[in-house]
């Protein structure tokens, strides 16, 4: 008997979270469909030139039309920007995709919700300063997520009107009431992100080595490993952890697995913006003296005098918030290596910044690989941790000593493997299942 045919829509062969799920979602689903993944061109569809949009255009109505003559099944991995950059392009591109659609399961990596509220408190700072870029920027944003997020569930809940067959999937039981309650929409399901099983998330633990990672090849035996994840943002939290570590023993070291973001790399440029900022942290080649000279330059009408002896000491002895031998940069793993890094840390950590995410990969595939982990208090953490009560360990956002005292205190000796997970493999595929054939 004959798999359904089913298209998948998503950014495929690129270094970006939403590929990399794709990917994981190709394999569980492999063996009861027959996939085809459209990848989303990113150099012709992230373009804004009028040739180029239109040239994108074009691909995206030959991708519709063979959907529509060859496929039964369609699932949407929906980023919105990975459609476009400007909203009335990203709406027109999404209308084309739903009406060729036989059957369509939008998967939302990302749920916009309308913004209709100016933030009055945030202009008038902005006006004070003269910041007028800010406020344009306030005004775009506040008009372009109204517009996405009004016109785009206006639609979807047309259609369903119409018994189009439209099913919907989220990665936080937040987002499917919003979506459900707030916008009205039917056929709503929720699941938080899985790479992988727990049979192969064994097989790579058991298989993983830090010479894979020639930046912590030489780490000693008795070290205890963190271990930090994605392309570099200030997002990200490195800093708190960073300074985590200074409150740690010597025998902690972090390893920080990623890089510049490749839309990042600018022309000419020396370093990097958050390449400095991680660097000043950990405070790399800085001396006694360096501080001493650094806190007597903060001081006023304070003078003192020192031998020469303290200062030869002071210029040859590494201050002791110089990591340079602790924070090890391992780069960034390839997508098959990347589970494997998390596998020789003895505690994954999260420590981001809220900035209105769905979901974490790097936070999902640490559950999967049943790793000790901690995060920050934001509102994504929050959200996977009501799929996952209890695996998870909390700080605040910036509380870099509340981070080390809860990294002193985990117990590093219990099974690891031994955590029974309510969601997994099985429970993904079978709500995919579900959504796709819903009527």
């Amino acid at each position: 008997m004959a798999l359904p045919k089913l298209a998948i829509i998503s950014t495929f062969d690129d270094l970006c979270g939403i590929a990399s799920y794709t990917r994981a979602i190709v394999e569980q689903l492999s063996p009861f469909f027959e996939i085809k993944v459209f990848d989303l061109d990113q150099f012709l569809l992230s373009n804004i030139q009028k040739n180029i949009v239109s040239l994108a255009d074009k691909e995206i109505d030959q991708m519709c039309n063979e959907i529509k003559n060859n496929f039964q099944l369609v699932n949407l991995q929906l980023e919105h920007g990975t459609l476009g950059k400007k909203p009335n392009i990203i709406f027109k591109r999404l209308k084309k995709i739903i009406q060729a659609s036989p059957k369509l399961c939008i998967t939302f990596h990302t749920v916009i919700q309308s913004e209709n509220q100016i933030n009055w408190q945030a202009m008038r700072g902005y006006a004070k300063k003269l910041e007028v870029k800010k406020m344009r920027s306030h005004i775009n944003h506040i008009k372009n997520t109204s517009f996405l997020s009004g016109e785009f569930y206006k639609l979807i809940l047309e259609q369903q009107r119409r018994n189009k067959p439209i099913s919907i999937i989220t990665h936080t039981k937040k987002d499917y009431r919003y979506l459900s309650v707030i916008e009205g929409l039917k056929n709503v399901y929720h699941h938080p992100l899985v790479y992988m099983g727990l049979s192969e998330a064994k097989e790579i633990t058991e298989k993983a080595q830090l010479d894979t990672f020639p930046a912590l090849s030489d780490l000693p035996e008795n070290k205890i490993l963190l271990g930090c994840f994605g392309f570099y943002g200030l997002y990200k939290g490195t800093e708190t952890a960073i300074q985590a570590l200074k409150m740690l023993p010597n025998n902690y070291h972090l390893a920080i697995f990623g890089g510049v973001h490749p839309n990042s790399i600018s022309k000419n440029e020396l370093i990097n913006d958050n390449v400095e900022r991680i660097l000043s942290n950990i405070a790399f080649g800085k001396t006694k003296l360096d501080a001493v000279i650094e806190r007597s330059n903060k001081a006023q009408n304070i003078s003192f005098e020192l031998n020469h002896d303290l200062i030869d000491d002071a210029f040859n002895e590494t201050y002791k918030d110089d990591l340079s031998s602790r924070v090890h940069f391992a780069g960034t793993p390839s997508e098959k290596d990347f589970p494997a890094a998390m596998a020789i840390c003895d505690i994954v950590l999260l420590p981001y910044n809220e900035v209105g995410q769905s979901a974490s990969g790097p936070g999902s595939m640490a559950i999967d690989m049943r790793k000790n982990i901690i995060a920050s208090r934001t509102k994504t953490f929050l959200q996977l941790d009501r799929y996952y009560p209890g695996f998870l360990n909390f700080f605040d956002i910036g509380n870099s000593l509340q981070l080390s005292q809860i990294i002193k205190g985990l117990d590093l000796s219990k099974d690891i493997f031994s955590k029974e997970y309510p969601y997994g493999v099985e429970s993904n595929i079978a709500l995919y299942k579900n959504a796709l054939f819903c009527s």
